[in-house]
């Protein structure tokens, strides 16, 4: 892999989200063409920023749920 290439690679890991741990595993399969672990690499990445929407996702439901709960509360206490 010519050093451009590479650096590149590497960059497009790293705003992946992947740690250096991550680079490195991937990066170690590069030269033997073990495209099966790259994918799995991956894959496993994915799974990991997958997991941190949704835990974001539940997140801002909770916020939701307490804007809801002032609003429909303070619109309650305006009526009397």
């Amino acid at each position: 892999m010519e050093d451009k290439s590479k650096s590149d690679l590497i960059q497009n890991l790293e705003d992946a989200g992947c740690s250096p741990k991550v680079v490195e595993e991937f990066l170690s399969c590069c030269g033997s063409k073990k495209t099966k672990e790259q994918l799995r690499v991956l894959s496993c990445q994915r799974q990991k920023l997958l997991d941190n929407v949704h835990k974001c996702e539940k997140q801002i439901g909770c916020l939701d749920y307490l804007v809801y709960k002032l609003k429909r509360d303070e619109f309650d206490d305006g009526k009397n």
